[in-house]
């Protein structure tokens, strides 16, 4: 009988047995990796939500939808921060309506008239009641007709005064909603003008936008939304842009930056030592500034005998000061830079003959950055300034001068640092990390020493005056392992993990 096959000896048992079984099956409906013991499990409610082939990945955000496109992510470091490189392909498939007025009809008819495969060209023309006409690719006498009647009202249409619409393709500067799964934060989304690339397949991303994606380019797809009102392309211009999401909304840090390549260039650049001539100096410049309109502010040289010779400092201090909009004031900065000074010492200093008050530590050393009414006087910037880093240089334009600049800061410095880095090369081999004899003596002497330390931050958390008390210090850690607390175990631990971090450090 069903009573005979429940296990258990009496009905108490029986019950309880049941009981525990409909407990796990209501389990298994809610979460079917619950069951553990179950080898024919059915998805539950968890099963059929999460993950990629879950109900909202697979079926609800993986469907395409219109006005949207989809690639593969390629890195471009020319494009501005806030832009994203667009193939022609998409180009010629994403459309926006444009009403048709007296100062924009020029243009549309241009547009009516290349028709939906030349670029920029347009797709349909929509009438004032909504009706569309297509615009036949073969038929250019059709669509020169079409053109000349973009503001002629329509005879059949009698309601509202409207404007007729073209459907032009997505041009140079129009806006689009970028976004890559998974969309963890709020800036996982974000607005970009586009920038139409005509030999690309691949959306184009520029370097300093991939922290805020968590995006790399070994195969990474991305959506692209074309907004399809004025009322959308204010939002996406003015709050969704790439230039209003700097700070990242859990705590205010930087979320831009550059990245890589960019670091080094960064460096080699603005180190003691790099002198440019007038020609290589105007053409870093140029590079540097090439969405910049009206004259540049040009340095003067920092050498001027036996030939006038400018600084890799005065190449960055000369985008800083194009960069600074009119009647502000320039920058002041007062920091320190990720590299150590004592990593850029090829030997012992000088005696200091000056008089007065020696100079402390790293002050006017590489590590120390200085900058005064927008020139670079001291420091060598690396990721601490220019990377996705609090209080550095771009951080500070930030605060200054607002998110625009800022990004025109990133988009100038990454040009600059790409230019530089083709004049300049820099290579990194096996022989540059070959350990070197001398080290692997001192070395040596650490990893001896190191034996050593476990009785030495034994007898610190036990309380122990010598290490070399080995009968007083093992009673203390037996009376320590068997103390049901756990306190002294706990600063044991701690104090043995405080020496061998220093020993690491050193070792490494």
């Amino acid at each position: 009988t069903l009573l005979e096959s429940v296990p258990g000896k009496s009905l108490t048992e029986k019950l309880q047995n049941v009981w525990v079984r409909m407990q796990t099956h209501v389990n298994c409906v809610v979460d079917s990796e619950l069951d553990k013991m179950s080898t024919d499990k059915h998805p539950g409610i968890k099963q059929l939500l999460e993950k990629k082939e879950g109900l909202f990945r697979k079926h609800m955000m993986g469907k395409r939808v219109n006005y949207a496109a989809r690639s593969v992510i390629s890195p471009d470091p020319y494009i501005n921060t806030d832009e994203i490189g667009i193939p022609m392909v998409f180009a010629l498939k994403l459309t926006y309506p444009q009403p048709v007025t007296p100062w924009n009809v020029q243009e549309l008819r241009q547009a009516v008239i290349n028709g939906p495969r030349q670029h920029p060209g347009a797709v349909f023309v929509e009438n004032e009641d909504g009706t569309r006409i297509m615009l036949n690719p073969t038929d250019v006498r059709q669509r020169e007709a079409i053109a000349k009647e973009l503001l002629t009202p329509s005879t059949f249409y009698h309601g509202p005064p409207e404007s007729k619409k073209v459907l032009r393709h997505l041009k140079n500067g129009d806006v689009l909603l970028l976004n890559r799964q998974p969309t963890l934060h709020r800036p996982s989304i974000q607005a970009h003008k586009a920038r139409v690339l005509p030999a690309e397949k691949t959306l184009r991303l520029h370097y300093a936008n991939c922290k805020a994606y968590n995006a790399d380019f070994d195969g990474d797809e991305m959506n692209a939304h074309f907004v399809q009102d004025e009322i959308a392309r204010a939002e996406a211009y003015t709050i969704a842009s790439t230039n209003f999401q700097y700070l990242v909304p859990k705590d205010g840090t930087p979320l831009a930056g550059l990245i890589q390549d960019h670091m080094v260039s960064g460096v080699m650049l603005t180190m003691r030592g790099r002198f440019f001539s007038r020609g290589d100096y105007q053409q870093l410049v140029y590079a540097a500034l090439t969405d910049q309109y009206g004259p540049v502010k040009m340095l003067r040289p920092g050498m001027i005998k036996p030939v006038k010779l400018w600084s890799g400092k005065q190449v960055l201090s000369t985008v800083l000061l194009n960069l600074i909009p009119e009647g502000k004031p320039a920058l002041n900065l007062h920091g320190k830079a990720k590299i150590a000074g004592k990593n850029w010492l090829a030997g012992q200093p000088r005696a200091w003959l000056a008089g007065g008050q020696a100079l402390k530590d790293e002050s006017m050393s590489e590590s120390e950055v200085v900058v005064r009414s927008g020139e670079l006087l001291c420091g060598v910037l690396d990721k601490g300034h220019y990377g996705p880093t609090p209080y550095g240089l771009v951080h500070c334009c930030y605060e200054l001068y607002g998110g625009v600049v800022a990004c025109k800061l990133l988009t100038s410095l990454a040009k600059l640092f790409t230019t530089f880095l083709q004049q300049h090369g820099f290579t990194l081999g096996p022989e540059d990390i070959l350990v070197t004899p001398q080290a692997d003596v001192k070395r040596k002497k650490n990893v001896d020493a190191s034996r050593l330390c476990g009785d030495e931050a034994a007898a610190k958390a036990m309380g122990v005056d010598s290490p070399d008390d080995t009968k007083t210090l093992l009673q203390k850690l037996e009376k320590a392992h068997y103390n049901k607390d756990g306190r002294h175990m706990m600063e044991l631990d701690l104090a043995m993990k405080q020496k061998t971090d220093e020993y690491q450090n050193n070792i490494a």
